[in-house]
């Protein structure tokens, strides 16, 4: 399949590969032309008459994001089919996100309060299918073999006697892994959150630099440069928020395969993450939740931290189940039996 059919035709098949080298530079492009725009429309790319997008300034965002869905909407939707395609899902699924997607940027002129009770059901609601839509497109594999829209874009899967590949490792639900392998995920996850939060301190810093004291006067934070100021830190969480989800899919991936080494079901995950989501929707939503007690969150820390513990030592510190079990081959007799595949065919 060639450039032009990828990113125009509806028919077909891609694999996770093949998606994510479309539409991240598609994702760059649109972002380089935006700001391009807001740049001859206000003189500035970061203006927050763009990017605070409300409605007294909908002559200058409204039309820029419309124009920018337009132009890009054909690609998106083509790539986004061809990757469902490979799922053997409907592509009616992808619909009611891209509608939501476009509706979020002209939210202000609904008159729902983003913290008030439905803007945080509708947004939790928008997280949660994103999120799905995250994992279906871009993390699983394709269904093996021929489906109703064409052959597979992957060679058959690979025999039990050979290794995981990296991507399977990182961020596939699928198979069997050893302690190692998952102090191994674990170290990137670590080395993930560190390049975010470096990214974020750096940012912090050098506009703390720019602004200096003038950050700690409350009529300065009014003046134009002052809404751009909070502008540029609420745009920088939001991309790093983005940037977040996949370092804490590697960590759920390399949990779930795990736990199939232990013979259990990869749902147990979730209890780590649930307390994880629970305490994030707390931190972000406790000043305008006017029901708040400081009890929920204690109760959540707690929850997390037993969770955590258990999940220290299940995962990291466990044995698997010896042999093969419902989830594949026993990882540590792979392991030995490509080291025996590679030390046979060794000259030396």
């Amino acid at each position: 399949m060639n450039y032009f059919q990828i990113l125009f035709s509806f028919s077909g098949r891609i694999n996770r590969k093949t998606y994510w080298l479309c539409i991240i530079p598609l994702a760059l492009v649109a972002t380089s032309l935006n700001l391009a725009l807001i740049a001859i429309m206000t003189g500035d790319p970061f203006s927050v008459k763009f990017w605070g997008m409300e409605s007294v300034n909908i002559g200058i965002w409204g039309p820029i994001t419309i124009g920018s869905y337009i132009l890009f909407a054909w690609p998106s939707l083509a790539i986004a089919k061809k990757r469902l395609n490979d799922r053997d899902r409907s592509f009616w699924v992808y619909i009611p996100y891209f509608i939501a997607t476009f509706a979020l940027n002209f939210s202000d002129l609904s008159g729902i309060e983003l913290y008030s009770a439905p803007g945080l059901i509708a947004s939790a609601l928008y997280m949660i299918y994103a999120i799905w839509l995250f994992v279906e497109m871009g993390v699983l594999r394709g269904t093996s073999g021929h489906n109703r829209h064409g052959a597979d874009t992957l060679p058959p899967m690979l025999p039990n006697t050979q290794k995981m590949g990296l991507w399977s490792w990182l961020f596939g639900l699928h198979g069997r892994i050893n302690r190692a392998s998952w102090w191994g995920g674990f170290g990137v996850f670590i080395g993930g959150i560190t390049v975010l939060a470096l990214i974020f301190v750096g940012t912090f810093a050098f506009l703390t630099q720019s602004y200096g004291v003038q950050m700690e006067d409350p009529n300065w934070r009014r003046t134009p440069e002052g809404l751009r100021f909070d502008a540029t830190i609420k745009n920088t969480l939001a991309a790093l928020s983005i940037a977040f989800l996949p370092v804490l899919w590697t960590s759920i991936a390399t949990g779930v395969k795990r736990l199939h080494d232990q013979n259990m079901t990869g749902w147990l995950i979730l209890i780590v993450v649930l307390p994880i989501l629970g305490l994030a929707g707390v931190v972000l939503a406790k000043s305008y939740w006017l029901g708040y007690k400081p009890y929920i969150g204690i109760t959540l820390t707690a929850w997390w931290g037993i969770a955590a513990l258990w999940c220290f030592v299940q995962l990291g510190v466990l044995k698997g189940k010896a042999g093969n079990n419902r989830y594949g081959p026993d990882p540590l007799k792979t392991a030995a039996a490509d080291q025996g595949v590679m030390s046979a065919s060794s000259p030396y």
